[in-house]
């Protein structure tokens, strides 16, 4: 009697799992989204039930059967792990990386992929709050003296709300907390480096093949980003005495067809890779090109060449309403506070050649070290020359606060 009883409530528990993770995988439910996880996961650890008999590696396959089912059954990427997870009933493939569904590989895995689940096509990142694009592009004394007085005023009044007012784009994505922004450590963290005949600054592109230039020959690596990371590679090297590993991987083109909601997931164990075999590495750029309307071009003169603008870019790991714990940074504070002092020294040394640093809500990658960077170098509507004229002056933004000047 007892025996069936302990059986009957096995199953109940059962069902109600499969219930919870049926909601969880859906996406419908925004409180349940990642319960699925925490539910594999502590069946597996925990002698887990679904089945209602057998224990062990047995039982363990079948809950992972159950999961593989319904995260195939309600996923948004189910056509990615079908196959997968029909050869490999205890096993889900996520990008190229495959792992048991329940563990915490698993979960950190899915969690990358949930950071691109809004991602389709080209993503419009100029666009954010409080930033007007039609402010025509100058470099001459006025803007100057402009930068000089707004970074005299920061570094008086260490005003979190002037900072963000001034310094920054803040996405409808995001919300802002103030405690993220400490004006005085981000203001004067040392981010210097020692040259050594190693490694030091990792270059990649995590859309590589999905982002070209205005006259661009599609498919030609050498005219797209990848191109200007070459280039950008090759200044910092020979001008500035860097050893540079520059990752020429298309992270975007999975299965021969270009898939930027994916690429993320892949690049992250091949750049964590990277990172682990060349510990010498202290500074990460994963180097993009924006993506904007077909508004007009934005240029600015610099020595006389007409250059593309950058943008800094941070990922804040944090909805409208509140962190996604799922994609904690670690490194968040140190990843601000570089790319706030590159876009001051940028201010100083290249008037209008930076936009205000973008901030939006999942992580891209920037919690792998302190010094990690995203870059949006010009813009689809910007030539290749234009992209390239870029770099110097960027190369030397870059020099300027690795070794301190």
């Amino acid at each position: 009697m007892i025996g069936n009883l302990r059986r009957i409530c096995k199953y109940i528990i059962g069902v109600l799992a499969v219930l919870i993770m049926s909601v969880s995988f859906s996406g419908y439910s925004v409180k349940t989204e990642y319960m699925s996880d925490i539910v594999c996961r502590t069946f597996l650890e925990n002698n887990p039930v679904v089945q209602g008999g057998g224990d062990g590696e047995e039982n363990k396959g079948a809950v992972e059967s159950v999961c593989t089912y319904f995260y195939n059954r309600f996923s948004p990427y189910a056509q990615v792990l079908k196959d997968a997870a029909d050869r490999y009933p205890e096993r889900v493939s996520i990008g190229e990386i495959n792992t048991k569904i329940g563990d915490n590989n698993y979960i950190l895995k899915r969690n990358t992929i949930s950071e691109n689940e809004v991602v389709k096509g080209d993503v419009d990142v100029v666009f954010g709050d409080g930033y007007n694009e039609s402010i025509p592009a100058s470099n001459d004394e006025a803007v100057k003296n402009e930068n000089i007085s707004l970074i005299n005023e920061l570094k008086q009044n260490m005003n979190t709300d002037f900072l963000i007012k001034n310094f920054y784009i803040v996405d409808s994505t995001t919300s802002v907390k103030k405690s993220y922004f400490k004006v005085k450590r981000m203001l004067n963290a040392d981010f210097t480096i020692t040259k050594e005949n190693a490694p030091q600054i990792l270059i990649y592109h995590t859309h590589g093949a999905s982002e070209s230039f205005e006259g661009s020959k599609a498919g030609v690596s050498e005219e797209g980003i990848i191109g200007v990371g070459d280039y950008l590679t090759e200044v910092l090297e020979d001008t500035y005495g860097y050893k540079v590993y520059h990752d020429r991987t298309p992270y975007d083109m999975i299965d021969g067809k270009i898939d930027r909601s994916l690429a993320y997931a892949k690049a992250l164990p091949c750049i964590s890779k990277i990172i682990a075999d060349n510990p010498s590495i202290k500074v990460i750029i994963d180097l993009h090109r924006d993506g904007v309307g077909k508004a007009a071009k934005k240029v600015v003169d610099i020595n006389g060449k007409s250059t593309a603008k950058v943008m800094f870019f941070n990922g804040l790991s944090r909805s409208k309403t509140g962190a996604r714990q799922y994609l904690a940074n670690d490194n968040l504070a140190d990843n601000l506070a570089f790319s706030l002092q590159l876009k001051i020294k940028s201010m100083e040394l290249y008037p209008d050649f930076t936009k205000p640093v973008y901030l939006k809500g999942y992580r891209y990658n920037l919690h792998l070290l302190p010094r990690s960077l995203l870059i949006e170098l010009g813009d689809q509507n910007n030539t290749l020359e234009e992209a390239k004229n870029a770099v110097p002056p960027l190369a030397d933004v870059l020099n300027s606060v690795l070794s301190g000047q």
